[in-house]
């Protein structure tokens, strides 16, 4: 686990059936969860820092779910890694998600 979701137990909960890591605090507009950085001074995407902090920073990528992680609430590395526009876009696709996609 991360030192982040270490540090901030209190704010993601175990789902059981999925083994997904459900964030339960601030979430930004775009429906992502996301934490104050006392060292950037903004809200940061969770996803990321937590795929930071796992597999090194890529500022250049973009972290993604991996299938069949479907939850945009997520925040378990193991869920998580590096990708680019185009893998997040067909992993979208594949699991129905964004306009043309089923939810």
């Amino acid at each position: 686990m991360t030192e982040l979701l270490d540090r901030h137990e209190d704010k993601w909960m175990p789902e059981p059936n999925s083994g997904c890591y459900i964030w339960t605090a601030a979430v930004g507009t775009h429906g992502r969860p996301v934490v104050w950085s006392n060292v950037t001074y903004k809200m940061e995407l969770v996803s990321r820092l937590v795929c930071k902090e796992a597999y090194g920073d890529r500022p250049d990528k973009l972290a993604c779910h991996k299938p069949p992680c479907n939850e945009g609430l997520c925040v378990r590395e193991e869920h998580l890694y590096w990708g680019d526009h185009d893998s997040n876009v067909k992993d979208m696709i594949k699991q129905g998600r964004g306009r043309n996609g089923a939810s």
